[in-house]
């Protein structure tokens, strides 16, 4: 089945999946399905507990990455258009990134 990454935009499930070392239960594709957004759950083997992780899909590689929550992060999702990536943690703060600006590991 080939489902677009578009329509993934707002998928949100709960199995949890070990990426690069850390454990993660929130996957997320860039609306134009070139990034896959991961949201920490754990400190894993680094100590990055509430952080989003940008991953390049083509390359599979670590693209850029931004502390932002004191505990896991529970939910992602993108703004209609593409813009903005929420992220919500179980420290009950949600933060509204500019994608772009994350992409390109600039500073809030």
């Amino acid at each position: 089945m080939n489902i677009p990454p578009s329509s993934l935009s707002t998928f949100h499930r709960e199995k949890k999946a070990s990426v690069a070392g850390n454990v993660t239960s929130n996957l997320i594709f860039s609306p134009d399905g070139k990034r896959l957004v991961t949201g920490n759950e754990d400190g894993g083997t680094d100590n990055k507990s509430g952080v989003v992780t940008v991953w390049e899909v083509a390359g599979k590689k670590k693209h850029a990455e931004r502390k932002g929550h004191s505990e896991p992060i529970r939910f992602l999702a993108f703004t209609p258009g593409g813009k903005k990536l929420v992220s919500a943690s179980a420290d009950g703060t949600l933060l509204a990134w500019d994608f772009a600006k994350l992409v390109k590991g600039k500073p809030e």
